[in-house]
């Protein structure tokens, strides 16, 4: 069983070929495009009772009936050879990354280290441009470039770069409305200010940066339409503290930090809240982590 890129018409068309005992069959794929182009490709390829079949890319899926007369399993008791050098076709020159067969995922760095002629590591995009996604934006790869992914950071924009926060004078809050989903369709004018959310509280996942030089301070405040709520403040002692009630026959459960720092002393703290049922976990690292983007990432952001 083989998979090659055909070297015909400039390197366009991929090739999975096998043979389950009445001769070679082959499916293929032809791309619109060269795909020697120094891009990413994905391809995966699959033989099972029904059919063959080979995907490139977002391209069609190819198929091939499978023989009536062929074996139904291929005694895989060889060698598995990966770049070429066991077949005809010229070996292959480049960067293979991912590789899983029967969805185990082939360690290519260990065997590339005792390969002659192959070396460990797949530079992409991310070793190239990573360090544009600012504010703990992770880079992630894309077939053709790369993304910052700032889902757990305080910020947004093409490299992270944009801050979402606001500035509170004492006594003010901004309040955020829990609306079920046929709300949200009936009255669109509700759209800013409202989350869709069941009517329970099951669990919750916060996370946020803050400064503050003032204590007693309330944070967040979340509740139901049960009267279940949970309250993130710090106290009179400039320490966290997590207040919540999750039955209504109950008083409220309270959780305080133990780390001895001050979070009212005008300086940046970070912290996340995880709460999954009765099981509540508060993390406040040691240094909250911030990034400022050089001018010529915000500039090539806006550009």
């Amino acid at each position: 069983m083989t998979l090659h890129l055909s070297n015909h018409q400039a390197s366009t068309r991929v090739v999975f070929s096998f043979d389950v005992g009445n001769g070679p069959l082959e499916v293929q794929v032809e791309s619109m495009v060269p795909l020697n182009d120094n891009r990413w490709h994905r391809i995966r390829a699959e033989r099972n009772i029904k059919e063959a079949s080979l995907q490139l890319d977002n391209l069609p899926v190819a198929a091939q009936e499978a023989p009536a007369d062929g074996h139904v399993h291929l005694q895989l008791n060889s060698q598995l050879f990966i770049g070429g050098t066991a077949s005809r076709q010229r070996g292959f020159r480049g960067c293979i990354r991912s590789l899983q067969l029967n969805g185990i995922t082939l360690d290519l760095e260990e065997r590339a280290k005792i390969t002659p002629g192959v070396r460990p590591g797949c530079p992409g995009h991310c070793s190239s441009y990573g360090s544009l996604c600012c504010n703990q934006g992770r880079c992630v790869e894309r077939a053709r470039g790369f993304h910052c992914d700032c889902s757990l950071s305080a910020y947004t924009g093409v490299f992270c770069h944009t801050e979402l926060s606001a500035s509170f004078k004492s006594g003010t809050s901004v309040r955020y409305t829990f609306k079920e989903p046929y709300e949200l369709t009936r009255n669109s004018s509700a759209l800013p200010s409202s989350i869709y959310s069941d009517t329970t509280l099951r669990g919750e996942n916060v996370s946020l940066n803050f400064r503050t030089a003032q204590s007693p301070a309330l944070l967040l405040y979340v509740s139901s339409y049960y009267r279940e709520y949970m309250a993130v403040l710090i106290n009179k002692h400039d320490k966290l503290e997590v207040r919540y009630k999750l039955e209504g026959n109950r008083d409220a459960e309270v959780l305080r930090s133990s780390s001895a720092k001050n979070l009212a002393n005008g300086q940046l703290h970070s912290i996340t809240i995880r709460r999954l049922t009765h099981t509540v976990s508060v993390q406040v690292p040691v240094h909250a982590y911030r990034k400022r983007c050089s001018e010529y990432e915000a500039s090539a952001a806006e550009g």
